[in-house]
């Protein structure tokens, strides 16, 4: 009977779970907004990198240079928010997006990709923290990489 008893609450604890990851990967409301979000989000990436150049070429200060990565940084953890199912490329509401429905099977591999980026970024604020033009350059390139990594996977290319 306890073993039983056991099994129907371990069954009734796996609906439940089932239920809340349906309720969960429930598309946005609007799907174009939710892109819009991530990819403003996602520029910031870029920005960094291109401040940090523009250090390296004393076209700006360090202390612009920073500002852009922490600003960056900052985007981080709210942008791996904004990839809920209903947001890839040729989903329903969706006009604009070149994510791909495969970041879905892989969430782990893609969210370790924005680890890595974290890393990255770690990387590029303390190069130019220290002002160092080779760590800096190391950094930027670091940072590249990961970036590449995710978009050759998780990105379509643009038309």
């Amino acid at each position: 009977m306890h073993l039983m008893r056991t099994a129907l609450m371990s069954a009734a604890t796996l609906a439940l779970a089932a239920c809340t990851t349906l309720i969960e990967e429930k598309p946005p409301a609007n799907p174009q907004s939710v892109v819009d979000q991530r990819v403003a989000l996602m520029k910031k990436f870029g920005a960094a990198l291109g401040a940090a150049a523009n250090q390296a070429q004393g076209k700006t200060t360090v202390a612009a240079a920073r500002k852009t990565v922490a600003d960056a940084r900052a985007g981080l953890e709210p942008v791996t928010k904004l990839f809920p199912r209903g947001t890839a490329l040729g989903d329903r509401g969706v006009t604009q997006s070149r994510a791909l429905s495969i970041i879905f099977a892989n969430r782990s591999d893609f969210e370790a990709k924005f680890d890595a980026l974290a890393g990255r970024l770690a990387q590029l604020d303390a190069a130019l923290a220290k002002n160092a033009k080779a760590d800096i350059a190391k950094a930027i390139a670091d940072t590249r990489a990961a970036c590449s990594a995710c978009h050759d996977k998780y990105r379509a290319p643009e038309d």
